[in-house]
């Protein structure tokens, strides 16, 4: 249903990025597609907080997702993996997902240092082979950075904000 990143720029080009999604439910296949979902981060950069994760029942029964059903877990664990990685995953483990249940979680990641010093990356896609009632990415930065925004398929536009901050959507 709804796919939303948005990003706040820091000058050093780290950020703090807010990630909303909501899922419908349409198929007994989908309830085995999506009753998880995994969410990536780097673990030695980034710092990941779960805001609210639930299930939204057919019958309007909203049920949180419990900590206990809340997991980050090594990326790359399993034994043929010849190397150590910061790469760590979240996973969510929704409650009494079936047919026309609606999935939601949003989690905040700040990167307070960006991988490469002094730069802002990153890569965002829609697949075709589903579909959105809302999707988006939004980008805020400060005047003095300067920002390239590469859309395809998309369109956009970029605007100035009433505190001086320069916004891409």
């Amino acid at each position: 249903l709804n796919d939303s990143q948005d990003f706040e720029v820091f000058d050093n080009g780290g950020y703090r990025s807010t990630y909303e999604r909501k899922i419908q439910i349409e198929t007994p296949q989908g309830v085995e597609l999506y009753g998880q979902a995994k969410l990536g981060f780097d673990g030695k950069r980034d710092k990941q907080e779960v805001v609210e994760a639930y299930t939204l029942t057919a019958k309007g029964q909203k049920i949180p997702v419990s900590p206990d059903r809340i997991k980050v877990v090594n990326s790359n664990t399993d034994d043929t993996s010849p190397y150590f990685s910061d790469q760590k995953t979240t996973i969510f483990i929704f409650p009494q997902v079936e047919v026309a249940s609606q999935l939601y979680y949003k989690v905040v990641t700040t990167k307070e240092e960006p991988t490469l010093k002094g730069y802002f990356a990153d890569s965002t896609f829609f697949t075709p082979h589903r579909r959105y009632r809302d999707a988006s990415v939004r980008v805020i930065h400060s005047p003095k950075t300067e920002m390239q925004v590469h859309a395809r398929g998309i369109t956009g536009s970029k605007s100035a904000l009433s505190d001086g901050r320069i916004e891409h959507i």
